[in-house]
């Protein structure tokens, strides 16, 4: 690009060359200074408009390296803050998965104690069912823990009087045939055939239609005192 010194010799250059050819008299005519004069002004107003021209292309070439700057400085921090962020979601995985792990040792926690309590508990149940003679054995006693080891207290309670009634009521059969007419003293003797706690548990396992209470007992004494002395 042509500086103004350059741009106004380039252009008296041309002029001279054009007038090359007129005549010195020609030269000094009034028109002809006019015309040179009306140039002159022309070229200096070319010479303004291409400086500022100049200047604002100036101006525009700052402008753009400052914005390439500035893109460049945002690039930067951009990314900077894309590693931030990155780091960040890498703790907050972290932070995630020791969460799940500690729920999972909680709930882990939780199974055994309540296990734990679960046993404690069928402990003193069986306890309570083996003091209450209405404790079964062999392969019907693991069944028998496995069911009311998951009963709550209130049906526990209520298996138990159940068991407790059937007891006392097959007892009474069995003391009922075992003693005499003449008024005897009645003897406590449990024939082969007939087994308490087996006796007990069948009349349970079909009271399904029955009355409830200890009135669904009523009639199992002299059904059994009735299968005792036809057994005699």
């Amino acid at each position: 690009m042509l500086d103004k010194e350059e741009f106004r010799s380039e252009v008296s250059k041309a002029l001279k060359d054009a007038l090359a050819g007129v005549s010195a008299e020609a030269r000094l005519d009034d028109k002809v200074k006019t015309l040179l004069e009306s140039a002159d002004s022309t070229i200096s107003d070319l010479l303004e408009t291409v400086e500022l021209r100049d200047q604002e292309i100036s101006k525009a070439a700052d402008e753009t390296k400052t914005l390439q700057e500035t893109v460049e400085e945002l690039t930067n921090k951009l990314k900077e803050l894309e590693e931030v962020l990155a780091a960040r979601d890498a703790d907050l995985k972290e932070v995630q998965d020791k969460v799940v792990a500690s729920e999972e040792r909680a709930t882990a926690a939780e199974t055994e104690l309540a296990n734990i309590a679960h046993d404690r508990r069928l402990e003193v149940r069986v306890a309570e069912l083996a003091e209450a003679k209405i404790l079964k054995a062999g392969e019907k006693s693991e069944a028998q823990k496995a069911k009311v080891r998951e009963m709550s207290d209130e049906e526990f309670a209520s298996y138990k009087e159940e068991l407790v009634d059937l007891r006392q009521a097959v007892e009474a059969a069995i003391k009922e045939v075992a003693g005499t007419e003449n008024g005897e003293e009645v003897v406590e003797v449990a024939p082969p055939l007939i087994n308490k706690e087996d006796a007990a548990v069948a009349a349970l396992n079909a009271e399904n239609n029955e009355p409830t209470g200890k009135s669904k007992y009523a009639d199992l004494g002299p059904a059994l005192a009735q299968r005792l002395k036809d057994n005699k």
